[in-house]
């Protein structure tokens, strides 16, 4: 399945496994470069449709989207192996039709299984291949492509022994890539129109906690901080991003330890939470 917009230009194609924390630093890069230029075209490609789940409408900065299959690593199951390597294989085969179409000057990931397949292909055809690593602790994907890279990017100093070992070419600290700008506006400001958007009663004496899950970690993230809330018995007040696969009832949760909280499953405009 493929989407397009724009004509034909300098293109970067970026790679972001289908969570969240993949999908959204990857989508900041491609706008960041897109808008450095109106010459450039970017393409983005992903794996299953977690991406539709997440972004309710393509980005304007996104020329043209990819959905490849989302396939794991097989680990010792003798039985995964083979549709492991079929999946490996259409995707490399489609990559290799994009990167003949649309000549990319760089790929650009953020990591994930499905970004393994995609750079390999690129450095076959001497495409420069440009990894970040946006863990203190280096992901199986990036660790795998480190000899590939031409350039390697990191967020945490932690990180970076891990990834020289295995690295050809100097390793650069980055900051991480947010796409929200600072907050300019008061608390008090902030909560009144929280509380009138949202309808609660949100006080300016109380402490806020932003609990922001969404994909993949969201669920192992909510127990956690349901233990802890349970345990302190603290002052507070909770804006949660529960994510779409938590099923459990969250609203009825807080409700019955009478604690002030909006529960939902996703929001793409977040920054609004994050000056309370």
């Amino acid at each position: 399945m493929s989407q397009s917009r724009g004509d034909k230009s300098l293109t970067r194609v970026f790679v972001a496994a289908h969570s969240g924390g993949h999908i959204f630093p990857a989508l900041e890069l491609a706008r960041r470069w897109r808008d450095e230029s109106n010459n450039r075209k970017t393409v983005f490609i992903t794996a299953g449709q977690a991406f539709v789940r997440l972004i309710p409408e393509i980005p304007p900065w996104i020329d043209k989207l990819f959905f490849l299959p989302q396939f794991r690593l097989p680990g010792k199951n003798p039985f995964r192996v083979i549709p492991f390597l079929l999946s490996g294989a259409f995707a490399a085969l489609r990559s290799l039709l994009l990167f003949l179409f649309d000549r990319p000057e760089a790929v650009v990931t953020t990591g994930g299984v499905v970004a393994v397949p995609v750079c390999i292909v690129a450095w076959v055809l001497r495409i420069p291949v440009e990894l970040w690593e946006l863990n203190a602790v280096p992901g199986k994907a990036v660790r795998f492509l480190l000899p590939f890279a031409s350039r390697v990017f990191f967020v945490f100093k932690k990180a970076k022994p891990k990834l020289s070992a295995r690295a050809y070419c100097a390793l650069e600290l980055a900051d991480y890539p947010v796409r929200f700008s600072e907050v300019s506006r008061s608390r008090d400001e902030i909560i009144a129109e929280f509380n009138e958007t949202f309808c609660r009663s949100f006080s300016s004496d109380s402490k806020t906690v932003f609990v922001l899950g969404g994909s993949q970690g969201s669920c192992g993230l909510n127990k956690i901080f349901c233990n802890a809330v349970e345990k302190t018995k603290l002052d507070m007040q909770v804006v949660h991003q529960v994510g779409w696969q938590d099923q459990h009832d969250w609203k009825g949760f807080y409700e019955s330890i009478d604690v002030p909280a909006l529960v939902f499953q996703y929001k793409d405009s977040i920054e609004f939470f994050y000056g309370m």
